[in-house]
């Protein structure tokens, strides 16, 4: 039995032009990958309406990963390249790692630098 952990990503920018382009980015990055339109938005969130400081958001929500197995290896790979692509954008992120099977608290695993 694998034990799961939830794995999201959340992509906050200022500046509109660059949330967008980083929200495309991901876009293209998940249809690249087969991620089907009926998953797709229930996987990469629209793009936020700044409430203060027009500070805006998205996030990719948590895929199912498990630490074993061909699947888990997969979308660790379309993470890495997602967080590589938003490092090319005027945008700030965060990956977290939680969930109850964990032993550990919620935890930051990266983080735009």
């Amino acid at each position: 039995m694998s034990t799961y952990i939830h794995r999201a990503i959340i992509v906050t920018g200022f500046v509109d032009k660059e949330i967008e382009k980083a929200h495309n980015a991901t876009y293209r990055i998940l249809k690249d990958k087969d991620i089907d339109d009926e998953n797709l938005p229930g996987l990469l969130t629209q793009i936020t309406p700044g409430q203060c400081n027009n500070y805006r958001s998205f996030f990719i929500a948590p895929d199912g990963f498990s630490f074993f197995g061909e699947a888990s290896a997969y979308l660790a790979a379309i993470r890495t390249e997602i967080k590589n692509a938003l490092n090319s954008f005027d945008v700030e992120w965060v990956e977290i790692q939680f969930g109850k099977e964990s032993t550990k608290p919620a935890t930051i695993i990266d983080h735009s630098r």
